[in-house]
Order: C-alpha cells, then sequence, then structure tokens
C-alpha cells in the first residue's frame, strides 16, 4: 500500500488581498494527490471507473509528492493571465494525454464581472496553447479541457452545487435538441460551490470540499474524516491555516470597505 499523502503549509502567504488569503490554501490542498484524485473521480468522465489509488497514475507527481502543474501563465495578445493550477491527465500506465484540467478557487461567485466570461476565456486559451504545440495543426490531437470553478464563499443562497456545461446540440428541427451525441466533447465547463455547515451531502467530491472548505469547527473530527475515509492527512500547520481562514476573510472584506468608505 502507497504511503499517506501529507498535506504541508509551505509558501502559503498572509496578504490582504482577496486572492492572498485562499488561493495559496487552495492550490496547497488541491495539489495533494489523495485530494485531487478523489475530486477526479467524481467530476472527470475519463476517471469515474477508477479508483482513487489508480487515479495516482494518471497524474504527475513530483518528488516532493505534489501533483506538479504546467505552466500556469498563459499570454493572451500583449497580456496574460496566470492559472491556479494547470493539470495534465494522462492515460493509466502511459505517456498518452487523456485530458487537460485547469482548476480554479475563487472566492466568490460574483466578483463583480460575469464569471462565465473568465471560464471561457480560460477553455479557449487552454485549447490555443494545446494546439500551438505542434509543428503541424492535427485537429485529431485536440484533448478534451475541463476549466473547473470552485467557489469557495459562495453566497448562501448558491451553496453545494455542481454546475456543467458543454457544446450541445441546438436546432429546433431537430428532435433531439440539447442532447450530446460526441460530435462537440472537447470542452466541458464544471462551476462548484462549496456546501455551507448545514449543507447534507453524500460520500465524495463534495463532502471533501465541506470537511475543507465550509466553516466546520470540529478540526480532530474532521481530519479523523478525511484519513479514515479518503487517506488524506493534513498536518497542523495547514490545519492551522486553513481554520483561520474565516478570520482572514473577514478582515479583508472590513480592510475593503475602509478603502471604499463603507466602514
Amino acid at each position: 500500500m502507497r504511503p499517506m499523502s501529507n498535506m504541508h503549509a509551505d509558501g502559503i502567504g498572509t496578504g490582504r488581498n482577496n486572492s492572498r488569503i485562499l488561493d495559496p490554501i487552495f492550490k496547497e490542498v488541491v495539489r495533494n494527490p489523495d485530494v485531487l484524485s478523489n475530486l477526479l473521480k467524481d467530476w472527470i468522465e475519463e476517471l469515474k471507473d477508477m479508483e482513487p489509488e489508480q487515479i495516482w497514475q494518471c497524474l504527475d507527481i513530483g518528488d516532493n509528492g505534489r501533483v506538479q502543474s504546467l505552466d500556469t501563465h498563459l499570454f493572451v495578445g500583449k497580456t496574460s493571465f496566470v492559472l491556479d493550477n494547470y493539470f495534465r491527465i494522462r492515460a493509466p500506465g502511459q505517456e498518452e494525454i487523456s485530458c487537460f484540467i485547469d482548476m480554479e478557487g475563487q472566492i466568490s461567485n460574483s466578483p463583480g464581472y460575469d464569471i462565465h466570461d473568465r471560464m471561457t476565456c480560460y477553455m479557449a486559451r487552454m485549447i490555443d496553447e494545446q494546439m500551438s504545440g505542434y509543428e503541424r495543426l492535427e485537429y485529431s490531437r485536440l484533448r478534451k479541457c475541463y476549466v473547473i470553478f470552485i467557489m469557495l464563499r459562495p453566497r448562501t443562497n448558491d451553496t453545494n452545487r455542481i454546475k456543467r456545461y458543454a457544446i450541445m446540440r441546438r436546432s429546433p428541427d431537430d428532435p433531439k435538441i440539447g442532447s450530446d451525441d460526441g460530435a462537440f466533447d472537447k470542452v466541458e465547463i464544471l462551476e462548484v460551490t462549496v456546501p455551507g455547515y448545514g449543507d447534507v451531502v453524500q460520500e465524495g467530491a463534495m463532502e471533501i470540499l465541506k470537511l475543507l472548505f465550509s466553516r466546520l469547527k470540529e478540526s480532530e473530527a474532521i481530519s479523523d474524516r478525511l484519513t479514515k475515509v479518503y487517506n488524506i492527512h493534513i498536518d497542523k500547520p495547514l490545519s492551522d491555516r486553513m481554520s483561520d481562514l474565516d478570520e482572514q476573510y473577514f478582515e479583508y472584506l472590513e480592510y475593503m470597505g475602509k478603502m471604499k468608505g463603507m466602514a
């Protein structure tokens, strides 16, 4: 049996900017192969019939035991953006690439602009990045791309949801309107909102998100559940940082209110 992977707090920042509050911890958490393999099992079509231990074989795991991200700095014309996590998923035991995944930790699903525009931009750039790596443009080489946005602090009335977006057939004269016949199956966007404290969840990805990010205070019970059910271990430095997320987040809201003359 492989050793239980360990989550630690190296490099976690303390800045007041909202992207400095949750993003570093989010990256640290999802690059743990046990966390990532359990999430992907529920969300990724190509991996749904595999056990988390098998999904490990599909991940690029470095010598430090963490899942390695591709270069997250992507250019768009004269500007650029930085993804949180850009994963390459391989066919089990092979070098062949099965799909690419961008996994983002977003504080709110209402950031002041249409978050779906950002998702669309990321998806388009991932496809462009994939195809630009070939000397010849061979469309058959295109691999599926997933963009997954996890809303870590969603509105109270919008928790515990998964919305999936894909290209579907749409024709008034087609009896299969809205069906997916696989003709455009290379793109999929997931919008996931973390369950709240009182939300009832089933075992799997949504329970993991609830245990990790939903303001639960019983840290020992959380760690015990993550360890026994999902083989996920959180060491104390990261556990302490995660338990302080609410305090940091509300400090940030107060700070922003003062900056805007609202507090």
